[in-house]
């Protein structure tokens, strides 16, 4: 069994891109709907703005579709949403 290298992956990937920058493949997530996902968790929005650490307006504009969520924030509905009870779990006060 050959042992696999990062380093030599990456390097062959940054020469393969270096070579044709077209071949780059992008993902495409969904994007995060965060009224369904507030409603999932059975979370208020002054909750759900308060685990993000955000204003409850704030919340609403994202829930409305008024402010555009960020890569971070795509990136924490998308946890919350597939793993809510690690991120409740990881959000508890450092004891």
């Amino acid at each position: 069994m050959s042992k696999r290298s990062l380093y030599k992956e990456i390097e062959v990937g940054l020469r393969e891109y270096a070579a044709n920058p077209a071949t780059l493949t992008r993902r495409k997530f969904p994007e995060p709907d965060p009224r369904a996902i507030r409603q999932t968790l059975n979370l208020t929005q002054g909750e759900m703005a308060a685990l993000m650490n955000v204003s409850v307006r704030t919340w609403q504009n994202w829930e409305q579709q008024h402010r555009t969520l960020t890569g971070p924030v795509k990136a924490f509905l998308r946890v919350l949403e597939a793993e809510p009870e690690a991120v409740f779990r990881a959000m508890q006060p450092m004891r």
